[in-house]
C-alpha cells in the first residue's frame, strides 16, 4: 500500500523546501542505484520509490466542491 503525497497551495515554506531537497537527493540516489521509471514519495516521514506503473494506477477524484471553490477564487483574481 502506497501513500500519495498531495501538493498544497500557497507559497512554499521552509518545510516544503526541505522536503523538496530531500526528494531531489533521493531521486539522484535512485538513479545512481540504477533505478528508473520510479517516483519519489513519502510515507510516515520516510522517503520511498514507487514504480511509475503503480503510481499511475492510483486515481482519486477531487471533490466537486473543491473544484468549484477553486474556480471561484480564480475568477476573483482575474477581475
Amino acid at each position: 500500500m502506497y501513500t500519495w503525497l498531495y501538493s498544497r497551495g500557497g507559497s512554499p515554506v521552509a518545510k516544503d523546501r526541505i522536503l523538496a531537497t530531500k526528494m531531489g537527493v533521493a531521486a539522484v540516489q535512485a538513479l545512481i542505484a540504477g533505478k528508473s521509471n520510479v517516483m519519489i514519495g513519502e510515507r510516515n516521514n520516510q522517503l520511498l520509490t514507487v514504480p511509475l506503473d503503480v503510481a499511475v494506477q492510483h486515481k482519486e477524484k477531487v471533490s466537486e466542491s473543491l473544484v468549484s471553490a477553486q474556480e471561484n477564487i480564480l475568477a476573483l483574481t482575474t477581475q
